[in-house]
């Protein structure tokens, strides 16, 4: 197989593309007409949102890395090449990878403001970014998006460190100071992404840790059935051999970390993810109107505090749910994702950020099947 065939191959495996996304795994009786009107119109809205407003928040200044990225993958997977160079666009000036020779060559901002010099930059922002422009340029054939994709993973793999023989991928590099965050957290690894990379033959300073990063996460999990959501080998280097080097703060856990540290190892570990979803398939994890909660204990399992499990949440199980072909995971989630999605795509202006939310939930609308095929932007 050509090199690029080998690429195309990869980046459709790693960004969770099939000819028929979604098909095979969604609930008995298809996905239900209420959910495909809600992903249409969430679409529609984010379409006329990127044409009216751009690709900043509603402050019309901040642009951030988390809002575009998985809305970039999104484009990529859907085909829609208008969406997609609209936000690639939007995204440059968050990729520092103009600065060939340097060390934050590669590194992604997480935010970028006018007149503001560049603050943070993150490797969960740095992982999205990678498997967007990875799958932008099988989608569209744009070699220039793949060796952008390379020269971000390189930028990605300085953030990785070891210390004590504890490996972990730093969460943050801080510009004012120069210095990395001593932890990591679960949705700044994605194993299967890397591993498939590798197995393509590309190359890299971020090789080698894929088997590294499904490590970690392996590390990560919890009595409770869910995983630990940091990474900090500074916090266990007083009492070697314990494993006190992933903890859950005050023994609470966010259900969306666990399910994104879950998602990025469903290929290699898939246990992890069975896991996860068989946990907020508990009914004892799960509110009335089979509602889940945002945050439980990481011993007990119980729900901690009043808060529910946000739309980017109940996007990232069903898009688990899709990946491990979970239907009894798919029954129960789709009714809830169907709700935020609505909320979300009737009153767009109302949210502070409605592109951070829109593009994962559009994610898992494309993974299930409820996108028809796509269209003109309005």
């Amino acid at each position: 197989m050509r090199p690029e065939g080998a690429w195309l191959r990869a980046a459709l495996a790693a960004a969770g593309l099939a000819l028929a996304a979604g098909c095979a795994t969604t609930p008995r009786g298809g996905v239900d007409d209420g959910l495909r009107r809600a992903a249409a119109q969430l679409e529609t809205e984010v379409q006329r949102w990127v044409r009216d407003r751009g690709v900043a928040r509603k402050d019309g200044k901040s642009v951030h890395a988390m809002d575009l990225a998985p809305l970039l993958l999104y484009a990529a997977q859907r085909g829609d090449r208008e969406l997609y160079l609209k936000v690639h666009a939007g995204v440059q000036p968050l990729i520092l990878t103009g600065q060939s020779g340097t060390y934050t060559a590669g590194f992604v901002l997480w935010r970028r403001l006018p007149g503001l010099a560049p603050e943070i930059s993150g490797a969960t922002e740095a992982l999205w970014m990678a498997r967007a422009l990875t799958a932008g340029a099988a989608a569209f054939d744009r070699p220039a998006d793949r060796a952008q994709a390379l020269r971000v993973l390189d930028g990605y793999a300085r953030h990785a460190f070891e210390l004590q023989g504890i490996w972990l991928v730093r969460k943050y590099y801080a510009f004012a100071g120069s210095t990395f965050a001593s932890l990591g957290a679960l949705p700044s690894y994605h194993a299967d992404f890397l591993d498939e990379l590798e197995r393509a033959g590309a190359q890299g300073d971020w090789r080698g840790l894929a088997e590294r990063s499904y490590a970690a996460i392996e590390r990560t999990r919890n009595l409770s059935g869910l995983l630990d959501p940091v990474i900090q080998p500074e916090v266990g280097a007083g009492f070697p051999e314990m494993g006190l080097e992933t903890y859950a703060p005050n023994d609470v856990t966010p259900l969306e970390d666990a399910c994104l540290g879950a998602e990025g190892v469903a290929r290699g570990r898939p246990r992890i993810g069975h896991g996860v979803l068989d946990f907020v398939l508990d009914r004892d994890h799960r509110r009335r109107g089979d509602k889940l909660w945002a945050y439980y204990d990481a011993r007990s399992g119980a729900p901690v505090g009043d808060n529910s499990l946000s739309g980017t949440g109940y996007a990232c199980l069903a898009r688990l749910a899709v990946a491990l072909g979970r239907r009894d995971a798919l029954a129960a989630l789709l009714p809830p994702l169907r709700e935020e999605m609505q909320r979300l795509g009737e009153v767009p202006q109302l949210s502070e950020a409605f592109l951070y939310s829109a593009g994962p939930m559009l994610l898992a609308a494309h993974a299930v099947g409820a996108l028809a095929s796509p269209r003109p932007a309005p």
